[in-house]
């Protein structure tokens, strides 16, 4: 992932639903990009809950973490050959909310998206 890929997120998500523009900590958004690639996470699933994780929990822009955290871990999904079913009833913004909360761990997170990731034809 890189660090290009996160800012047009970022600019991306405050297109779409607004907020306050401009990086809070450098450091940390470099941090969270840099996680999946520790050598940890192995599999797909792994790196994207890392990234998803790492960028909205690292607090690295001034506002839309969460989104661009999404976002974010969408292209990383895509760039690999992957993409994410949406299930009815699943709810991303609570997802990543309680990502950020800590009602939903790591662990969790990566068999949530391990049960949504197809590989794509």
């Amino acid at each position: 992932m890189k660090l290009g890929d996160v800012l047009e997120a970022h600019e991306q998500s405050l297109e779409a639903f607004g907020g306050l523009p401009g990086i809070s900590n450098m450091d940390n958004i470099l941090g969270a990009i840099g996680r999946p690639y520790h050598g940890y996470h192995r599999m797909i699933h792994s790196k994207a809950a890392a990234l998803l994780h790492g960028l909205a929990t690292s607090h690295g822009f001034n506002d839309a973490n969460k989104r661009t955290a999404w976002l974010t871990m969408e292209v990383l999904c895509s760039n690999s050959g992957y993409e994410l079913t949406i299930l009815e009833g699943d709810r991303i913004d609570d997802l990543v909310v309680d990502v950020v909360t800590g009602d939903v761990t790591q662990d969790e997170l990566e068999q949530w998206i391990m049960a949504r990731l197809n590989k794509v034809a």
